[in-house]
């Protein structure tokens, strides 16, 4: 699948603890999803452009030196069917709904911004995409009986697979 050319700011990298992970990913792969390697949550995306890049650069660094790594609950294994994506739903915690209100309020309204102002963020770690076989979906079920948490260290900028810019959360 071809992803649309967009900038992301996202909590990453994730490291996910949870007994139930490599149960999940058998099932998945079995079921023929394709396994999400790089985990993280995306507080938000843009269209690029050369000025929004450096405007980010300079706010990500003074936002990321405000808040300490994260740990976040791990509340269930979801689907976002309309995109074929499996996931993991995460805790919106105060600290997590400040940090992605801060992202997007950083930067002034602009053609380049591809998500809305007052959209509903559904917190979460994308771990699997359905793979050209439409009938996977009714294959996929999975009901967890166990919690876990993710722990994440890093604001980024990126260009969907290459890393433009990292800033370290504080300590």
């Amino acid at each position: 699948m071809n992803y649309p050319h967009r900038l992301c700011v996202q909590l990453a990298p994730v490291t996910i603890r949870w007994g139930q992970q490599a149960e999940i990913e058998e099932r998945l792969h079995e079921a023929g999803f394709d396994i999400f390697r790089q985990p993280h949550i995306t507080l938000q995306t843009y269209k690029p452009d050369d000025n929004l890049v450096e405007q980010l650069s300079a706010s990500l660094e003074r936002i990321a030196s405000r808040y300490s790594k994260m740990t976040l609950r791990i509340l269930g294994v979801g689907t976002f069917k309309d995109k074929g994506v499996v996931c993991l739903s995460i805790e919106k915690t105060r600290a997590l709904q400040a940090l992605q209100s801060e992202i997007i309020n950083m930067t002034t309204p602009g053609p380049w911004i591809s998500t809305i102002r007052g959209w509903k963020w559904t917190p979460h770690i994308s771990i699997a995409r359905i793979g050209s076989n439409s009938r996977q979906w009714r294959k996929w079920e999975y009901q967890p009986h166990q919690s876990g948490e993710i722990e994440a260290k890093w604001l980024e900028l990126t260009d969907w697979d290459k890393l433009d810019k990292r800033y370290e959360l504080a300590i």
